[in-house]
This record gives structure tokens, sequence and C-alpha cells, in this order.
């Protein structure tokens, strides 16, 4: 492989890394508003 090739690959493995560490990210933050509003939902609809 050439020398720019090698960069184009780390450069594309890097890219990925940190899309998939910032959809992780996401998820999780979306995953806990989600609970938050159900819970608020459920505690809305007993009292």
């Amino acid at each position: 492989l050439s020398n720019s090739a090698v960069f184009g690959i780390i450069v594309f493995s890097i890219f990925c890394i940190v899309c998939c560490k910032i959809s992780l990210e996401w998820h999780e933050a979306l995953n806990a508003v989600l609970c938050y509003a159900l819970a608020l939902r459920g505690g809305g609809e007993e009292a």
C-alpha cells in the first residue's frame, strides 16, 4: 500500500470510531430522556 492509502485507512478508521462513539452516547442520552418522559407520564397518569 502507498502512504496515501495507509493514511486514508487510518483516517477512515478514526472517523468510524468517532461516529460509533457519538452514536452510542446519543443512544444512551435518548434512552435516558425517553425513560424520564415515560416515568413522568406514568407518574402523571397514576396521580
